[in-house]
């Protein structure tokens, strides 16, 4: 940033200069964006008790754009919850704004400079080596996660990890941007004031007099194959018209330069390129362009033009509706529920207030695609397709700003909205239905109400349901999947609490009897007016039956069906190595046999009998330490597979030992991606 800071030395005469040395300028350095932000923050209220000035501009380059935007949040006051018609506070960090940041107030403009505002992604756009980059990062922060080498109270991890598109930090600082950029409207404070149900001292309040309103200026390069303009200009907060009326945006393009090149000035050389000069003068113009001047810079862009296919702001829009399918399922039947739902708008109602209405009802359908078992049970890419739809909520939020979100959920989509309560403070939703769920039986859907994260909540238990049953719930000791859709959530075991509810009897109909198409008239009825589905039918319909099927439910509590379908897999896999012409070299009876096999089956009859014996969830000590032993079974076995393929490779001392060797292992891989994707 040298050539950055010495234009800034002299375009602002004696301005003094906080350029920080990030954590992460340290090799694989572990601290998060969150933390980042808190030391910044700390930093700059050090500074402002030595001496304070009349003008604040920050400039970042990169991560260090992204982070700019959230360490004026930070500092600056508490914008209110514009999420819809009930408030809640909103964001984790916003806690930085119970105390006053005086030098958030002096903040005249902000320079983002190849900042990528939506978060960086793994693209086809990309260049390869970049793309290897970030895929080694997010390997490493994923290890990281989910080993648990993280500080919870400072959300540590990989400060890169932190800043993908659809991250918590990203996602809470888009949405935070937007209600604080929105406060400073009169006609979204004017709207919010006109809703039912909302703190009325906190929404009704107008901006302070030190709630600045920050010009931003962003930079972005013709050659930039790092950061894609859909990733860097987030026309969604910031770039669209709305913004551009408030004359509090504007984007400027350098041509001839790439992600790391566009700070390069040349200064300090005796000739300078013409293109290192045009670089200076862009920069220079960032820093004192004002919107509406005349003659415009030649640099400046208009950021709409990015949009492939723009899409227009409407604040006509109250309920946006949101129906996702699950895993191993294409979501055909997610339109048909979207229709039932808009039928249901169209009647006639009661014409109470939180009844929607048709003409302001939006309905999306989105899919995350084809999401088979293999994938499913693993918690990093279950953590992906909730960041997907997290970046999805927020540019619908961004089209639709005056809209609550409702959802309906089967299976996987039960867990995305879960997650994102759970990950994600700013995310806010009306009313939710589910069915298939796959969440764990012990959430806290009353602490979300209480916080007024959700209006309100339905679960429709499958009495048949095997797959939660066997599939999730064997995993709910140690996971955040759970037999919810099976068991029911324990919250609601004695019956409904205000708005929560849960069906009492159990749907027929396998893992999707709750969400096939007698079901669809009852979750329109709830979504639209808030009415318990079957309220009044419950107990005769023969939709229904009274207790869960008694195999499922017997089975179900020994919670081992993911471990079982793991060990017949690696058991197959070494029976097709030997099929394919190798030499039978493994023995289970002789490996067993003895102490081994004895202390073997003594852990598996201690995890099969505490996992019956804990009908509900085990407690937090017995689950560890029936996760233990489940851990020194699987070890035990892995060793065994191990050592008996790698007894296979005796045959490979001739050529044609060496070829079968090669095809086998091709069909193996083969079979166990088509499995993985499948299946």
């Amino acid at each position: 940033m040298a050539d950055v800071i010495s234009v800034i030395r002299e375009a602002e005469g004696d301005a003094d200069i906080f350029a920080p040395t990030l954590p992460y300028s340290k090799f694989l350095d572990s601290t998060g964006a969150d933390a980042v932000v808190r030391r910044l923050v700390a930093d700059l209220d050090e500074i402002w008790a030595t001496r304070q000035y009349d003008r604040v501009i920050l400039v970042g380059h990169s991560i260090g754009g992204v982070l700019t935007r959230r360490v004026f949040l930070a500092g600056a006051p508490r914008p209110p919850d514009y999420s819809g018609p009930r408030y809640a506070s909103r964001d984790d960090l916003c806690d930085l704004a119970d105390r006053p940041h005086p030098w958030a107030s002096r903040v005249e403009r902000i320079v983002m400079i190849a900042s990528w505002d939506k978060g960086w992604s793994v693209s086809e756009r990309g260049s390869w080596y970049f793309n290897i980059g970030l895929d080694f990062l997010g390997f490493v922060g994923r290890a990281a996660e989910l080993l648990g080498w993280e500080d919870r109270t400072q959300r540590i991890g990989r400060t890169m990890l932190d800043a993908r598109r659809g991250a918590p930090f990203i996602v809470q600082t888009r949405l935070l941007w937007m209600a604080y950029r929105r406060w400073h409207i009169r006609a979204f404070r004017e709207h919010y004031r006109s809703l039912e149900d909302i703190d009325s001292a906190l929404v009704d309040a107008d901006p302070p007099a030190d709630a600045v309103n920050p010009l931003v200026v962003q930079i972005v390069s013709t050659l930039d194959d790092f950061v894609s303009p859909q990733d860097q200009v987030d026309a969604d907060a910031d770039g669209a018209s709305w913004a551009a009326d408030q004359n509090v945006y504007g984007m400027m393009e350098t041509p001839d330069s790439d992600h790391v090149s566009l700070i390069e000035f040349g200064r300090g050389k005796a000739e300078r390129s013409a293109t290192e000069q045009t670089r200076e003068a862009v920069f220079r113009t960032a820093l004192t362009w004002r919107p509406g001047q005349s003659p415009a810079p030649d640099c400046l862009r208009d950021p709409t033009y990015f949009a492939d296919i723009p899409e227009p702001l409407d604040d006509t829009v109250e309920n946006v509706v949101f129906v996702m399918h699950g895993i191993r399922d294409d979501g055909y039947w997610t339109h048909r529920i979207a229709k039932a739902i808009k039928e249901e708008a169209a009647r006639p109602g009661d014409g109470a207030p939180a009844r929607l209405k048709l003409e302001t009802l939006r309905s999306l359908t989105p899919t995350y695609g084809y999401f088979p078992m293999g994938a499913f049970i693993m918690p990093w890419v279950r953590r992906q397709k909730v960041e997907w739809f997290m970046d999805l909520y927020v540019n619908v939020k961004a089209r639709f700003p005056k809209a609550t979100m409702h959802y309906v959920g089967h299976s996987n989509g039960t867990y995305l909205a879960a997650k994102a309560l759970t990950d994600y403070a700013a995310a806010r939703f009306g009313r939710i239905y589910y069915a298939g769920s796959v969440v764990h039986p012990t959430y806290d859907w009353s602490g979300m109400l209480a916080q007024k994260r959700i209006w309100g909540f339905h679960n429709a238990r499958g009495g048949e349901d095997w797959v939660v049953a066997f599939l999730p719930k064997s995993l709910e000791y140690f996971s955040d999947l759970g037999g919810g859709g099976f068991d029911g959530f324990d919250q609601l075991e004695n019956g409904d609490v205000g708005t929560l509810m849960q069906s009492k009897r159990f749907a027929k109909g396998g893992h999707s009897g709750a969400i096939m198409e007698p079901h669809w008239p009852e979750i329109a009825k709830f979504i639209v007016g808030g009415a318990k589905p079957f309220k009044e039918t419950e107990e005769s319909s023969p939709l229904f039956t009274d207790e869960p099927n008694e195999t499922y439910n017997f089975w179900s509590r020994f919670r081992i069906a993911i471990p079982l379908l793991f060990a017949f897999a690696a058991l197959v896999v070494s029976a097709l190595v030997c099929l394919f012409g190798w030499v039978w070299r493994w023995d289970p009876w002789g490996v067993y046999a003895g102490w081994r096999g004895a202390f073997w089956l003594a852990a598996l009859g201690l995890f099969l009998g505490g996992q019956y014996h804990f009908r509900k969830t085990p407690p937090t000590y017995p689950g560890w330490a029936l996760t233990a032993l489940l851990g020194m079974m699987a070890l035990n076995f892995a060793v065994f597979i191990l050592t008996s393929l790698g007894a296979q490779f005796a045959d490979l001392a001739s050529p044609a030992a060496a070829v079968r060797a090669t095809t086998t292992f091709a069909l193996m891989l083969g079979l166990v991606a088509f499995i993985l994707r499948r299946f």
